[in-house]
């Protein structure tokens, strides 16, 4: 299929969003109507949501493979491991203002390739 103008390439991609992206299996079921039982424990889920110190945070970093693609801000990270002398503390509050809820999708870029 062929799509020339941003209109129809516009509703073929919402279009198929939707195809993908919504599903109509007929059962109505809430989450709280599944009679589970707790997975996760209550120490457990403080755990979780422990914001990580700085060496937990240096340890994950340098657990990523160098050569990874780059993000899209063309920083791989390579990059970040490179110059953590230098960019530590800057990269250790960025991730701990996002754990503690900082909105940083006003700098998020999306892209879309076929």
């Amino acid at each position: 299929m062929w799509l020339d103008t941003q209109q129809e390439i516009a509703e073929k991609l919402v279009a198929d969003f939707a195809r993908r992206f919504t599903t109509n299996c007929g059962v109505n079921t809430r989450l709280h109507d599944l009679q589970t039982q707790a997975q996760v424990m209550p120490s457990d889920n403080i755990a979780l949501l422990r914001v990580p110190n700085r060496d937990e945070i240096k340890q994950a970093l340098f657990s990523i493979d160098s050569t990874k693609t780059p993000a899209p801000d063309g920083y791989g990270a390579g990059f970040f491991k490179k110059f953590w002398n230098i960019i530590q503390q800057d990269f250790y509050e960025s991730i701990t203002d996002f754990l503690h809820g900082a909105n940083y999708l006003g700098n998020l870029t999306i892209r879309l390739l076929p």
